[in-house]
């Protein structure tokens, strides 16, 4: 099924530091040593459709005394999402995602997430999600929310 022409949206990021006692996410302690930070991620659009995918790695390098295991860390993270269009005011998503944070003792997260946008007006959107991991798809949660562009 062909999607038709639309937009396609592309980036890129990176970054590297050397830091000294640094607070990262989903790490055991705080961090000396070497970082290198990469995200990519792409988004093609039409009328009807959305396809979209991102993908952030790290290097970190620990300097100093560390247990051997903890030495080097890639975490790595992801999402892909498909989206249609039903009408001009509802939208049903499907997104997998996921975060490997590569510790010992860890293992990989990844969700399912589907969800249904409702337009209201063009100020406020309804939003109703459904997360569950992808092992046990039935024992999820729902959430939702109300946005409102000011």
């Amino acid at each position: 099924m062909p999607l038709g022409p639309g937009t396609l949206d592309v980036g890129a990021s990176g970054g590297h530091s050397i830091d000294d006692q640094a607070t990262i996410p989903n790490t055991a302690s705080s961090f000396t040593g070497t970082r290198l930070l990469v995200q990519a991620d792409a988004q093609y659009e039409t009328e009807r459709w959305l396809v979209a995918g991102a993908l952030h790695a790290a290097d970190l390098e620990h300097d100093g005394p560390t247990v051997p295991e903890t030495e080097a860390q890639s975490p790595v993270g992801y999402y892909a999402t498909a989206g249609l269009n039903v009408d001009d005011r509802h939208q049903v998503l499907a997104r997998l995602e996921g975060y490997d944070p590569d510790t010992p003792g860890s293992s990989p997260d990844d969700q399912l997430v589907l969800g249904y946008n409702y337009d209201a007006s063009s100020v406020l959107r309804v939003v109703v999600n459904y997360k569950a991991s992808t092992e046990d798809v039935a024992d999820g949660f729902f959430t939702g929310r109300l946005q409102v562009a000011f």
